[in-house]
């Protein structure tokens, strides 16, 4: 099944979001053919909520059904799994996905 895909890595979200967020609301209107409007104030009112740190505090505040111990929304930085897995849990993820991990530049 052809369907369109758009992939994006975290690491360029927290880089640069309002370029990616862009890329996400062409891709929908492009590629899926989805209709809507968005003006500056529905766009940066959407970047802010959608912040890490607004994620993190609502968590907090109301908690996050995905989340076993309300701690979904932990550091919201890029390469912060090297400090949490273990060289054995890496060394599995690099076999299983090596492949996966080349295309999208985790090298």
């Amino acid at each position: 099944l052809n369907v369109p895909k758009y992939f994006i890595r975290y690491e360029d979200l927290i880089q640069n979001t309002e370029k990616h967020f862009n890329e996400i609301i062409d891709f929908l209107k492009k590629d899926l053919r989805i209709e809507f409007q968005l003006n500056t104030k529905k766009f940066n009112n959407i970047i802010k909520n959608t912040s890490f740190k607004n994620l993190k505090k609502e968590e907090k505040k109301l908690g996050f059904g995905e989340s076993r111990d309300n701690n979904f929304f932990r550091e919201g930085k890029s390469k912060q799994w090297k400090r949490s897995l273990t060289n054995d849990q890496q060394k599995k993820i690099n076999n299983a996905f090596f492949k996966t991990l080349i295309q999208f530049k985790y090298n």
